[in-house]
Formats: C-alpha cells, sequence, structure tokens
C-alpha cells in the first residue's frame, strides 16, 4: 500500500497518530497527541473537495457534452479521479468523516480514538481508521493480541461507497482477522453515491453510532471462535484440503484426484498453492502459535491474502483499493469464511 499512498512534493499523504507505533512504511505525518476529524484530513492531504465536470463526446467531428455521464475531478489538482453517471452524488471528504468525532469524544478508557487517515493514489480513496483500546487474547496464544478499529472509506473514482466498517487486526503481524462471525453479526454499513446521499447519513449518523457500538459483542465472539480454534489439531489432509479449495475453488476435485502436477490445473492456481502452504508453515507471525492448531492454519491463509498476493488493476501491479474491497466483502473475505467453515466442519466431523 505504501507505494500507492500518494506523495504530494515529496509528503506522503497519511498521518498517524503518536501514541502508537509507526506505522510500516513509516510515511507522512506523526502527531504527539490524539487527532480529530479536521487535524487528520489536514495533515493526511485530504482536506481537498471534488466537484462533477462535464464529459464531452466526439459526435460528427465536433464535441458536445455527454448529458449521462460526468468526469469526478479533483478541485485543487484539476485531475480526473473518475467517471460517473449523472445520478451519482458527491460525497465531500469532511463530510463523509464527519460523524466520527462523535464516536471519538466519549472520554472513558474504551472509546476509540482516530489512529490515522490517508489518500490513496491521486486521490480516489480516503480513509480514516480508529481503534479501540481495548485488547483481546486470540485463542490461549501467549502474546499474540488482537485489537478492534473502526475503518471509515469513501470512493471518488465511482467504484464505490461511503463504507464504515469494524475488523479486528492480529497486534504481533498487523493481519486482517477474517473471521466467519462476520456472517452473524452487523460489522459493515455504506451508503450509496446517489443524489440525497448526504442527507441520507446526517439522518444515520445515531444509527452508526449504535452499528459501531457493538463492538464489545464483536470482540466477544472473535475471542468465542479463536478459543474453539486452538484446541484443533490440524493433519496434512486437513490443510491439503482447506488450502486446496482455496486456491483451486471449483478445480479442487481435479487436484485432489490428480495432485498439483495435473495438466489441467492452471500455473495461477497453483503458484496460489505453494504460496499458501508457505505461508501457513512459516508466514509472519505463526511461529508463535502452539502447535499446528486451528488458529495457526486459519491465520496462515489470511497471512498469504495479507502479505502475499497481489491485486492488480489497470496496469497497476498492486491496488490498494481493491485489496481492501477483497478483503472486505470480496472475492478474499468468501474464501477465508469457507476456509473457517471447513476448519469448524472438521471440529464436528471429529466430535460426533
Amino acid at each position: 500500500m505504501a507505494a500507492l499512498i500518494e506523495n504530494r512534493n515529496g509528503v506522503a499523504s497519511f498521518a498517524e497518530n503518536g501514541k502508537k507505533e509507526r506505522a510500516w512504511h513509516r510515511l507522512g505525518q506523526v502527531f504527539d497527541g490524539e487527532m480529530d476529524v479536521k487535524t487528520a484530513l489536514a495533515a493526511s492531504h485530504a482536506d481537498y473537495t471534488v466537484d462533477k465536470s462535464p464529459v464531452y463526446s466526439n459526435v460528427s467531428g465536433e464535441y458536445v457534452v455527454n448529458p449521462d455521464f460526468y468526469h469526478i475531478v479533483r478541485t485543487d489538482t484539476n485531475q480526473i479521479l473518475g467517471l460517473v453517471t449523472k445520478g451519482y452524488g458527491i460525497v465531500q471528504n469532511e463530510d463523509a468523516f464527519d460523524f466520527v468525532n462523535n464516536l471519538c469524544c466519549g472520554g472513558n478508557e474504551n472509546t476509540p480514538f482516530i489512529e490515522c487517515a490517508g489518500v490513496l493514489g491521486k486521490g480516489e480513496r480516503v480513509f480514516v481508521t480508529a481503534k479501540f483500546p481495548e485488547k483481546f487474547r486470540i485463542g490461549d496464544e501467549l502474546g499474540d493480541d488482537g485489537e478492534m478499529f473502526v475503518v471509515i472509506t469513501t470512493a471518488h473514482d465511482g467504484s464505490g461507497a461511503v463504507t464504515v466498517l469494524m475488523t479486528p487486526v492480529r497486534v504481533v503481524c498487523n493481519n486482517t482477522l477474517q473471521y466467519a462471525m462476520y456472517q452473524n453479526h452487523v460489522s459493515k454499513f455504506s451508503f450509496k453515491h446517489t443524489s440525497g446521499v448526504k442527507y441520507r447519513m446526517q439522518a444515520n449518523v445515531e444509527h452508526a453510532a449504535q452499528v459501531l457500538g457493538c463492538y464489545k459483542s464483536t470482540m466477544a465472539a472473535i475471542t468465542e471462535q479463536t478459543a474453539a480454534l486452538a484446541k484443533v489439531n490440524v493433519s496434512e489432509s486437513l490443510i491439503r484440503l482447506v488450502a486446496g479449495k482455496t486456491a483451486f475453488g471449483d478445480k479442487y476435485d481435479v487436484f485432489r484426484n490428480e495432485g498439483i502436477t495435473s495438466l489441467n490445473l492452471s500455473t495461477q492456481m497453483k503458484n496460489t498453492y505453494n504460496g499458501i502452504r508457505e505461508a501457513i508453515e512459516s508466514g509472519v507471525g505463526q511461529s508463535i502459535f502452539h502447535n499446528h492448531n486451528g488458529n495457526w492454519l486459519f491465520n496462515g491463509i489470511s497471512t498469504y491474502y495479507q502479505n502475499s498476493a497481489t491485486y492488480g488493476s489497470h496496469g497497476v501491479k498492486d491496488d490498494p483499493t481493491r485489496k481492501f474491497d477483497n478483503f472486505f466483502g470480496g472475492t478474499v473475505h468468501r474464501k477465508l469464511t469457507a476456509a473457517y467453515n471447513d476448519i469448524v466442519a472438521s471440529v464436528s466431523l471429529k466430535a460426533a
């Protein structure tokens, strides 16, 4: 992601709270105290506005306005960020993140605080994260804790809505946890960029606070799940099953029957399988787990998609927007949920 954080005049468009350890890329501004939204946006160069600009089409040698589409233009740099339809509603950065101040003003020991903010690409995506101060234990793994974050992101290229979600992260390796608890808990909601989006956001501030207030139950659910997986003894056959299904998808039966050398499996799938196996055995943070348990297996797969897989688009090798969307509701999320379910199913079968 660091390579795709915007750089303006040699300074990265990223700001972080100095209360914590520096981000791994060590870019941008650092504050010794807490940041409010206005400070975070200004420090990360995200205090710009966007506007709609007409799109011109060549008709019989003459350029005329296309009534169905608009360009989204960043007003301080005049860069085109995206192409949208006429019903698209603009949400300025200040409006998208305004309610975060309400969430971070509780004044008690469990109140989240703004941790960082940043701009990706040319300004197509902006994000703000806030962190709850309370940690939770991942299973019974000594020294491996988790933290709960609120992530708010908005897009100006027409690719996504204003999205608010909660996500737990492993402290030891800064990996996003993708347990299947999302199937049963409200942890994400969004506001589509239609014409009335600004007013819907204002009307749903109270609802947003209620949804984000469920972090206690979310944390409790993850703690329960990781504790259960910590008791699972993982066999080679289970690793092969879960890694194989994750890498080969609907070609898993080919892999199971013919092996990884099969000519009916693509090189990309084989490389993914080998990468997953390597991440399970020796990925970042894997050594902290006791023996080969369920958390070790699941986190190894998550580590592959977090640290090794690439998310290219339009000639860009690693697009952070695609990575974000993949983890939160996209293909990677579905793969990790399926992997989790397979691990849980193996426990159920043994218990039966």
